[in-house]
This record gives C-alpha cells, sequence and structure tokens, in this order.
C-alpha cells in the first residue's frame, strides 16, 4: 500500500464524524468519535465548497458531542468537515 492509503486508513481507524437529524432545520448536531486528543476545525461547506462556518473545537479521545445553529442557512446539500493534525474526515447533511 502507498502512503496516501495509509494514511487515509489510519484517519478512517482514528477519527469519525457524524450528524443527526438530517435533514435538519434549526439545529445540526454533530458527532465525532476520536481515539485520541486533538484540536479540530470544523466547517460547513456548500455543495460548491464554499465555507459557510469555521470553528475550532478540543476534542477529546471518545465520543464529542456539538450543536449548531443553522437556522440562517438557505436550504440545500452541505458537509461537515473536521480537520486534524492527522486529516480531515466530512460527511454531507441537508438544510431543510
Amino acid at each position: 500500500p502507498d502512503a496516501y492509503h495509509l494514511t487515509s486508513w489510519y484517519l478512517e481507524a482514528s477519527l469519525s464524524v457524524s450528524v443527526f437529524v438530517n435533514p435538519a432545520a434549526k439545529i445540526l448536531n454533530v458527532v465525532i468519535s476520536t481515539k485520541n486528543n486533538y484540536t479540530a476545525n470544523l466547517y460547513t461547506t456548500n455543495e460548491k465548497g464554499q465555507i459557510q462556518n469555521t470553528i475550532t473545537k478540543r476534542l477529546n479521545a471518545g465520543t464529542n458531542n456539538f450543536a449548531f445553529n443553522i437556522a440562517s442557512l438557505t436550504p440545500g446539500l452541505y458537509f461537515v468537515a473536521v480537520r486534524t493534525k492527522v486529516g480531515i474526515s466530512k460527511t454531507k447533511w441537508i438544510k431543510l
């Protein structure tokens, strides 16, 4: 395996991101599970890749729960991306 696949595998094994309720109208709950402590940048991007929101959070090993007010966003397809020193993990969600 090449370095890209090893890095991708390590990231998937050490960091996962999920959202609920999806689709969401006012509040988006983001759950980030990690095996290590990290400082992370969380980005919300629209389907064109334009950053809508950015926030920095401290992640603790285990499950981390965050709630974001999304009421001001226009309806459509969005992504939540979590960037740590080991890479980026993202998931998509729909704003009603």
